[in-house]
């Protein structure tokens, strides 16, 4: 399999497909606001993002648009079109930016399992690969020009399949994330010894609950990003919302937000911390974003 190349990295557009609609949500459970703490296990890597700036008159159009019933949405991928994951098409709603893969087998098309439709993104990561941006990671990227301004307000949806050997495992793996040019994320979505954590900043986390396996896990996130104490993240899991915190989203350092989903295992990268795998596998469907003007139900995944 022949390695990508291009500063490491072979960055390749995808073309999406999806469908909207307006709404309510469907949350009854109090949401989780404690077992929040410092971490104690290795702080992701500090790094800053590099990227080749986007193709003369590549811009994204972030203006909300519908897709079937679902309505004030920007992004919707569900990797049902043939080439949802090998084509360039810049500015559209509904492919990704970039695909930050070691081989061609890290990120494909597959149809073993899907969300919605009949295909979903397959993602594997071996500990044997070599790095990409830096680093071990197989991962889809929105554009780092991606927010015009820091102050927005975004709903986003995605969905997660776990296989068999998705084991536990002490060092972490990052399954999604938000970027800026600074050296952490201001929010990731991990996991850690069977857990799903969400963790600001690369060290404040807090524990979502075991992760299920061979079943779909479905994520919703409603943030305000900001600097000030008028940020927020609320989260639910499968329907249920399990976070739920108030305050600054990112650092007043902080510039072009964007989003990136796939397996960021650094560990691998800085250092074994205990890990007893050596293969990552992850499949993802039903990936979007939706303006302040969305609700649950625009992005919630499914179909």
């Amino acid at each position: 399999m022949k390695n990508r190349t291009h500063n490491g990295i072979m960055m390749l557009c995808f073309f999406l497909s999806g469908s909207l609609f307006s709404c309510q949500k469907q949350d009854t459970a109090s949401p989780v606001t404690g077992d929040e703490n410092l971490i104690d296990y290795p702080v992701q890597e500090p790094y800053v993002e590099t990227q080749d700036n986007p193709p003369a008159g590549n811009t994204l159009d972030i203006t909300a648009t519908s897709f079937g019933t679902r309505k004030n949405l920007f992004f919707n991928f569900t990797t049902e079109a043939t080439n949802s994951l090998t084509s360039w098409y810049g500015g559209s709603t509904t492919l990704w930016k970039y695909v930050a893969g070691w081989t061609s087998n890290s990120i494909t098309r597959s149809s073993a399992f899907a969300r919605s439709g009949s295909y979903s993104g397959r993602y594997e990561l071996n500990k044997t690969d070599g790095d990409v941006g830096g680093s071990k990671r197989a991962e889809t990227n929105r554009s780092i020009t991606d927010e015009p301004v820091l102050k927005c307000e975004r709903w986003y949806g995605i969905s997660y399949f776990l296989p068999t050997e998705f084991v536990s495992d002490k060092a972490p793996e990052i399954l999604m994330q938000w970027h800026t040019n600074g050296t952490y994320p201001p929010l990731a979505l991990w996991t850690i010894n069977g857990q799903w954590q969400i963790v600001q900043f690369g060290n404040i986390t807090t524990k979502l609950g075991a992760y299920d396996k061979n079943k779909w896990t479905d994520f919703v996130y409603h943030i305000k990003w900001s600097t000030g104490s008028d940020g927020l993240v609320e989260l639910w899991k499968n329907g249920v919302k399990v976070f739920t915190k108030s305050g600054a989203t990112l650092k007043t350092t902080d510039t072009n937000i964007y989003m990136k989903a796939g397996i960021y295992k650094w560990p691998w990268k800085t250092g074994s911390y205990g890990s007893t795998t050596t293969k990552r596998v992850v499949y993802i469907d039903d990936v979007r974003i939706g303006n302040n003007l969305a609700t649950y139900a625009d992005v919630a995944p499914g179909p």
